[in-house]
């Protein structure tokens, strides 16, 4: 492409990266401006491998094998094309008989993603229906489906149709943007058609959808279905949808930038309200790191505009051009080709503030940097990435136990799978680069294993987690999430084995010290004291329950008695205290999946127990002679929290943690006689993670030696600074795989897995 005419080879290549769609020839047709509208099929998908399995499989199962679903088209408006009007005219209606049904799958989402999806399962003979939530003003089912096979990562299907048809109307304008009305009309017009087509294409299969917001409720396990409710847009009507899978296909939504307040009418703009522009702006700033900031600067250009680029962030943008394969050699080249077409390029600079404009055509809105430069523009316009739409769906509450990591993404394994069982995600909600080669190819071939494979709706996570965990983005994704939850939490093992090198260096070890050991009695805590007791031989319990310490004074002296006289007539003591959490693969607090159940696992109970007390109001603060451990266990959680609020599980076992700590530290120092004993407190908390394993929280590690204490932190922090969470998981995953792979059950089910 870099090789073509420089008027076409900037935007062909722009338009091929931040579409990460096909190799686009999006240049302008070498011969006079004909009326009519001049559709050039980028990507007929009709003409893909993908079409061919879809209609095979449509005739394996008797139905037509054609299938048709919009292509790319773009071009010049004329009287003849659809009326947009026509399709917003129509009062959305959702029938209640759509509601009465049983489906195999429910899709969340009317774009390529969705669209792709329902056509391969309607093939495969599979009842399907689909949740639109576009906006009333908006026209549904517009986008356009392409099939990949590019070898460029798809980042952002949502604003695709729009990028390329203004792509191709700024070529074809000649400079003659100002003509705004008639760009627009180009815009609706591609949506109308596009909307006409797929919606055709659904009829034919008998595809129903509703219009409205879809929440995922809860799984009926005794039907095998979940429900998902659904609030109609604009009173089209409201039910229930039960399906055997859900695939959510919801799209991305721009980044904002701090300090800015969009607002379409007022000439400031994001990734998303661009497609809102009403007028032509004869300047136009864009912000941003992404590859389709170069996009619209080179469109905007080229329609007449004159245009300011700002790269908020050079290294980020760097970034972002080498996740899509491109050179640095390109990326000067198009640089350049952006300028010589007048567009001008800052880098490093961000927006400090902004005054919007009641009228940005005629009076600018103005834009102060923090560099300390001011730029005046009829149009501010963000391009600073996407985000998943994957909120106020349901998806990470209890009750499903969607996993996503700390940028809002859904993570999913090799079939496109989420960690709740039966429930799929694919496109920008699973974040970008999500297709690495294979465009909606990938998805057409999840949709097959998907009902291929009918073991994948009803085994349990644990049997699926190491699969899960081999792809590198889940490996990243669950550990950003244990690491915002447990700052610095390591592996149980290698915390066991790192604090033991850390202690030796001031004397404590196996030879000369003896362990007091603090967790809960539960067996899911055992594995922590099996390793210990590996490295340094038995140890002595001082645990009560939820690994609080209520033994006293009696039992640490019985505990301490035990410990080696050396040479000079000390004694030394390690004290390991901790209380215990769950945080399984779901990042569900309390909630993790252990072999050999086939449901979850709750952790810790006791402070469970207490959470729920404090949520119903039903707490009893008295001592009560039968059941003592958890009473002295509530009195001492409560002194800790904070009235007036319900807290979470995780906050009730941070306050647990303090609790443990000083209960240590103040037996010991009533117990211990600081002249003839040395002793390190070490506490953390321990959690109980995904393939089965306990991780630690480091809390404290604190040496008393004559009277002094030395805070070890930074010891313990030097040697395992090169250790890393995701790493160890994605190995450990692996490990598990190949194992299991001997003739193990996880064979058959992640035969998609390289190792």
């Amino acid at each position: 492409l870099l090789s073509r005419p420089q008027n076409m080879q900037c935007a062909a290549v722009l338009f091929a990266l931040a579409s990460g769609a096909e190799a686009f020839a999006v240049a302008p047709s070498l011969s006079a401006r004909v009326p009519g509208i001049v559709h050039r099929q980028i990507s007929a998908l009709r003409s893909t491998r993908l079409t061919a399995e879809i209609a095979n499989a449509n005739r394996n199962s008797g139905v037509s094998a054609h299938v048709y679903l919009a292509p790319l088209k773009m071009g010049i408006a004329t009287s003849d094309s659809p009326a947009a009007e026509r399709i917003l005219s129509t009062v959305p209606y959702n029938s209640p008989e759509i509601f009465e049904k049983i489906y195999d799958m429910v899709i969340f989402g009317g774009g390529p993603t969705g669209l792709t999806a329902a056509l391969s399962a309607v093939a495969q003979g599979r009842t399907v229906v689909v949740v639109d939530s576009t906006p009333e003003n908006k026209i549904p089912f517009s986008s356009s489906v392409l099939s990949g096979r590019t070898g460029t990562p798809i980042t952002d299907y949502s604003t695709m149709t729009y990028r390329a048809t203004l792509l191709d109307a700024a070529m074809n304008s000649k400079g003659q943007g100002s003509n705004w009305k008639e760009v627009q009309r180009t815009m609706d017009d591609v949506f109308a058609a596009n909307y006409d087509i797929n919606m055709a294409a659904m009829a034919e299969r008998s595809i129903p959808h509703v219009r409205g917001a879809a929440f995922l409720q809860s799984n009926d396990s005794e039907n095998r279905v979940w429900n998902v409710n659904v609030k109609g847009l604009a009173n089209a009507g409201d039910g229930v949808i039960k399906a055997r899978k859900v695939l959510v296909t919801s799209g991305s939504s721009s980044i904002p930038a701090n300090n800015v307040v969009y607002n379409s009418e007022k000439g400031v703009f994001n990734g998303d309200s661009i497609q809102d522009l009403n007028y032509f702006p004869n300047t136009m700033t864009i912000v941003g790191n992404a590859l389709t900031a170069l996009e619209y600067a080179y469109s905007f250009s080229a329609l007449g505009t004159k245009v300011t680029l700002i790269i908020s962030n050079r290294v980020a943008f760097t970034l972002a051009l080498s996740r899509a394969n491109v050179s640095p050699d390109d990326c000067s080249r198009l640089m350049v080709q952006l300028e010589d077409k007048g567009v001008i390029i800052m880098y490093n600079d961000g927006i400090a503030s902004v005054d919007a404009s009641r009228n940005p055509k005629e009076t600018p809105v103005v834009i102060r940097l923090d560099s300390g430069n001011t730029i005046e523009t009829n149009a501010l316009v963000t391009i600073l990435g996407r985000v998943a739409n994957a909120g106020s769906m349901g998806l990470e509450s209890d009750a499903v136990g969607v996993a996503c990591n700390t940028e809002g993404s859904v993570l999913i394994d090799h079939n496109l799978e989420t960690t709740a069982s039966g429930v799929y995600a694919s496109g920008d909600v699973v974040g970008g680069p999500w297709i690495p080669n294979n465009g909606l190819d990938q998805v057409h071939s999840a949709v097959v294993r998907m009902f291929g494979l009918e073991t994948m709706a009803v085994r349990s996570m644990s049997e699926r987690q190491a699969g899960f965990l081999t792809k590198s983005l889940n490996s990243n994704g669950y550990a950003s999430k244990m690491d915002e939850a447990f700052p610095g939490v390591v592996s149980e093992e290698v915390f066991i084995e790192t604090m033991t090198r850390v202690v030796g260096k001031y004397g404590f070890n196996p030879e000369s010290s003896i362990n007091l050991v603090s967790t809960c009695r539960e067996k899911i805590c055992r594995p922590f004291t099996e390793k210990l007791n590996s490295m340094w031989g038995q140890h002595f319990n001082i645990a009560s329950l939820g690994g609080f310490v209520f033994c006293g004074r009696t039992s640490f002296a019985t505990g301490m008695a035990h410990a080696r006289v050396d040479n000079n007539g000390k004694k030394r003591y390690v004290f390991w205290a901790m209380p215990h959490i769950a945080y399984g693969i779901q990042h569900i607090e309390g909630k993790v999946f252990r072999s050999g159940r086939d449901g979850p696992s709750n952790a810790c109970g006791a402070l469970i127990t207490i959470k729920g007390e404090i949520a119903n109001a039903k707490v009893a603060v008295g001592l009560d002679p039968t059941d003592t451990e958890m009473s002295l266990l509530r009195q001492q959680v409560l002194g800790r929290l904070k009235y007036g609020k319900v807290p979470t599980l995780l906050g009730i076992t941070y306050a647990s943690h303090e609790c443990i700590l000083e209960q240590v530290r103040n037996t010991a120092r009533d117990v211990i006689n600081p002249d003839t004993c040395e002793y390190v407190i070490i506490s953390g908390i321990q959690v109980h993670g995904a393939l089965n394993k306990n991780f630690i929280w480091p809390g404290t590690i604190t040496m008393f030696s004559g009277g002094v204490e030395t805070d070890l932190t930074p010891t313990y922090l030097e040697d395992i600074k090169d250790w890393k969470l995701d790493t160890w998981l994605q190995t450990e995953a692996l490990a598990q795989v190949q194992s299991n792979s001997k003739g193990g059950r996880l064979s058959a089910i992640f035969d998609g897995i390289e190792l």
